[in-house]
């Protein structure tokens, strides 16, 4: 039976041989050991910069009621109210990196689907950030096993991001920056957290396989051809 999220998406004579989807629900990566703390103490710095406005505006208000010059507490309330929508903005930031991405990522994670099939890898996404790619069986880069092969493990399909090469916001917009923060949105295809990754590695060994023999000119062909041309 055909599942719902490639339905219409199979070509001629094209079979799923397994089919899964990504663990639900909260989810923690082994990048998490810097972006945590990272995401503390920038909403550390946040604070800071909220208890520093705020000294700031009292300021304000203390040299408004000694200088009648309207001009100068106008300067000087222009540059508060900056620094608040900054800070506001920061503060924005820093409850994504600590609570929103994980909420983004389960979100993206709940309408993802997986599939093998006799001549394709399918990945498929619905909803938010719709996607939907497939990795022909006869040009699959290197796969590589994430975890131990049972609960939890991922299939990689291609070279990872390595998180010591990119900053925390450095190309979010482009090719790695968004996958380290939200693991649904890697670039790079991949069957995030499935069960029995190491089974569905080996089942995917073998289609290739079986997919390069069938590829490839029955034995004699080329003699046959020889003699017909003589």
């Amino acid at each position: 039976m055909e599942p719902t999220a490639f339905q219409g998406k199979l070509l001629p004579y094209e079979r799923i041989l397994w089919s899964g989807a990504p663990v639900r629900g909260f989810v923690l990566s082994s990048r998490d050991i810097f972006l945590i703390p990272f995401s503390l103490l920038w909403c550390w710095f946040v604070v800071s910069w909220f208890m520093g406005v705020a000294s700031f505006g009292a300021g304000v208000a203390s040299f408004g009621a000694e200088v009648a010059n309207f001009g100068a507490r106008g300067f000087f309330l222009i540059w508060g109210g900056a620094f608040l929508c900054v800070g506001i903005l920061f503060l924005c930031i820093g409850i994504f990196m600590a609570i929103g991405r994980f909420v983004v990522d389960a979100a993206l994670r709940k309408r993802m689907a997986y599939a093998v099939t006799n001549k394709r890898i399918l990945i498929s996404r619905t909803g938010w950030f719709p996607f939907f790619t497939s990795l022909d069986l006869t040009s699959l880069p290197d796969i590589h096993l994430e975890g131990d092969g049972n609960a939890r493990s991922s299939l990689r399909f291609g070279p990872s991001v390595r998180l010591y090469s990119i900053g925390p916001f450095v190309r979010w917009y482009g090719y790695g920056g968004r996958g380290m923060w939200v693991p649904s949105l890697d670039p790079t295809p991949r069957f995030f957290k499935i069960e029995g990754a190491a089974q569905v590695m080996s089942l995917i060994m073998k289609a290739v396989e079986k997919r390069r023999l069938d590829d490839m000119p029955p034995a004699g062909a080329g003699l046959s051809s020889a003699v017909i041309a003589e």
